[in-house]
């Protein structure tokens, strides 16, 4: 579990910055009034979440029951099981 923790830990740096560079595109096409409909904002209706290995879906736990908790339906993908077969 714990180095589930720290491998999830150590992807944020990435995370955080992939977000900014989004952001920051996203901001920028509104301003350029560039007409997409993916860039159209909508709710959210349902997330899917992969891991890799079963420990990772529990540093994730909170985060999922708290979609739950909203209504938003959460598919969860592990492919641990199916390279056991």
């Amino acid at each position: 579990m714990r180095r589930a923790q720290d491998a999830v830990l150590k992807t944020r740096p990435f995370s955080e910055t992939l977000q900014k560079v989004l952001g920051g595109l996203v901001q920028r096409l509104k301003k350029d009034n560039f007409d997409s409909p993916l860039m159209t904002e909508r709710p959210v209706k349902k997330v899917r979440c992969l891991s890799l290995h079963t420990g990772y879906i529990f540093v994730y736990r909170t985060e999922i029951e708290c979609l739950l908790v909203v209504n938003i339906f959460v598919e969860v993908l592990c492919s641990e099981s199916t390279q056991n077969k």
